[in-house]
């Protein structure tokens, strides 16, 4: 059987893409430029996946700290991405002559591979050699070794909203991988809080667990809370009240600040 659509060229790419583990978090972090060694890639037609799997972002994790959600601030952002070679300026090589004729695809992008042992089903594939543009680079970059991108270690400060809910998204404009003849693609952040070792969050509310005695129970209780804005209150019991194990104590206004709305306060 010889199969030579050029749909198939997608299916099977999508295929030998998703169920590998590592060329699938390749692709989920930095879209199609670095993935075009494998040999069912083809650059021409993967708008195709761009529309089904909307991957045109960059992305990274900022790890903060529940106070810090309750204060909001400045954070610095550190992520990996892709950008132009500074050296080669997306050539891959010191000048345009380095490109010369695949020889393995006789110059025209594509190659035959038998992708059933069994069944000796072949299909025309990209080149790996030249990658399906039908010429390579005889005299690669140093900088980036012909690959035309570098990965770097990238930093930008953002602004933290106070009370930013935990998975909540940012996108910066124009600060994720760089991409030949097309727009800088965006950085989406993803912001997770980590737990704290006293209070719990539930919406804009705080939760807070104090430890008592049984004689602390019984003959009363007061109780210094110190929260995130450096403010202190003080819980007291009322005159004869037993207290027992479970109870629950509100203080209006004093939990963490409404997301959008940080005038307003939940209760602690």
């Amino acid at each position: 059987i010889n199969v030579d659509k050029e749909d198939s060229d997608i299916i099977f790419w999508a295929f030998d893409t998703l169920k590998d583990n590592e060329q699938r978090r390749l692709y989920d972090q930095y879209g199609k430029e670095v993935l075009r060694h494998t040999s069912y890639y083809d650059i021409d037609r993967f708008g195709i996946f761009n529309d089904i799997f909307n991957h045109k972002r960059t992305y990274a994790h900022l790890d903060i700290t529940l106070e810090e959600a309750f204060n909001g601030g400045k954070k610095e952002v550190e992520y990996e991405r892709n950008i132009i070679c500074p050296r080669c300026k997306g050539k891959g090589g010191p000048d345009p002559i380095s490109l010369i004729e695949c020889d393995k695809c006789k110059g025209t992008g594509r190659i035959k591979k038998r992708i059933n042992k069994k069944n000796m089903v072949t299909m025309r594939v990209i080149c790996e050699q030249c990658k399906g543009e039908k010429k390579f680079i005889k005299e690669k970059c140093e900088e980036c070794d012909g690959k035309k991108f570098k990965n770097i270690i990238n930093k930008i400060i953002i602004e933290i909203d106070k009370g930013i809910p935990d998975k909540h998204h940012y996108i910066e404009k124009g600060e994720g991988d760089e991409y030949l003849n097309e727009e800088n693609r965006d950085l989406q952040i993803t912001i997770h809080i980590l737990e704290d070792s006293h209070f719990e969050r539930k919406g804009a509310d705080l939760f807070y667990n104090y430890d008592i005695s049984l004689q602390e129970s019984l003959s009363g209780i007061k109780a210094e809370i110190n929260l995130f804005n450096n403010k202190k209150i003080v819980i007291k019991s009322k005159k004869d009240e037993i207290i027992k194990s479970g109870m629950i104590k509100y203080v209006g206004k004093f939990g963490m600040p409404f997301f959008k709305s940080p005038e307003k306060y939940g209760n602690l």
